[in-house]
């Protein structure tokens, strides 16, 4: 017997497809900096990682954690220079491409030439099989960028107002200023 596939269910899947084509990426691309699945330039023991790190910036860079808006200066910084991964200083975004929001992350509108990988966030809980068109919208996977050189979890791309953005958490970087 050939199982039922609503119109609504098939289209969302399609579009869901053709959307992601975009930022595809190998399926051992897949976030987990920890793992083996993916050769990243730089790998180093969990223990060597949380004593570079700290805490909080591990809880991001290695965890794949989201900062608590407006706990790092980054997002309202107008200085000009450089943003490198806090993991392993690959230069992965500049102050050119800073976006000011006074939504608490720093934004940007693209990275730099072959810093960043795009993998996805899966949501916890496949989607429900009724499930409203707002449902649908909540359950459904974000596009995460990473480090390419070391997988560090960099944030998410997002669309605001009409404009696709990297939303950055500011502990997942650090700043060399131009003027240095």
């Amino acid at each position: 017997m050939t199982p039922s596939v609503s119109r609504r269910s098939f289209l969302y899947s399609s579009v869901g497809a053709v959307a992601a084509v975009p930022f595809a990426v190998p399926a051992a691309a897949k976030y987990s900096p920890a793992s083996d699945d993916f050769p990243y330039e730089i790998q180093k023991p969990e223990s060597e990682w949380r004593t570079q790190l700290g805490d909080d910036a591990y809880a991001i860079l290695r965890d794949g954690g989201t900062e608590k808006p407006k706990t790092n200066d980054f997002w309202k910084s107008t200085e000009k220079g450089t943003y490198h991964c806090r993991g392993c200083d690959l230069h992965v975004f500049s102050s050119k491409w800073w976006v000011p929001l006074d939504i608490g992350f720093v934004f940007f509108t693209h990275g730099e030439l072959n810093s960043n990988l795009l993998g996805m966030d899966r949501p916890e809980v496949p989607y429900p099989e009724s499930a409203s068109d707002t449902e649908l919208l909540d359950s459904l996977a974000q596009v995460e960028t990473h480090c390419r050189r070391c997988g560090g979890h960099l944030g998410h791309i997002v669309s605001i107002n009409r404009k696709v953005l990297h939303c950055i958490n500011g502990a997942s970087l650090t700043f060399k200023s131009a003027s240095a």
